[in-house]
C-alpha cells in the first residue's frame, strides 16, 4: 500500500538563492546557492537521495554593440562544490 507515501523524485523542500552585483560598464559578478532536501527515489519510500546544496558562480559583461545589439558575454562555472547528488 502506498497511501501516504511521497511521490518520489520530488523533494519536499528546496531553497534558492541568488545575488547579482554589476557595475556602470557592464562588468557583473553573480552567484547562486540551492539547497534541495533529502528525496524518495522509489515509490515505498524506502531509498532516498540525500540532501545537498549546489553553488555556482559567473563572472561576464553585459552590454551594447551597437544601438541594434545587446551582448552577455560571461563564464561561469556550476556545481562548484562537487556534489554527487543522484
Amino acid at each position: 500500500d502506498l497511501a501516504g507515501k511521497s511521490v518520489p523524485g520530488n523533494a519536499p523542500s528546496r531553497i534558492f538563492s541568488n545575488l547579482e552585483l554589476g557595475a556602470k560598464n557592464g562588468i557583473y559578478l553573480f552567484g547562486n546557492v540551492e539547497w534541495v532536501d533529502r528525496t524518495p527515489i522509489n515509490n515505498a519510500n524506502t531509498l532516498f537521495n540525500e540532501a545537498f546544496t549546489f553553488i555556482g558562480a559567473k563572472a561576464g559583461w553585459r552590454g551594447y554593440l551597437s544601438p541594434r545589439f545587446e551582448a552577455n558575454v560571461y563564464v561561469g562555472v556550476n556545481n562548484l562544490l562537487d556534489e554527487i547528488y543522484s
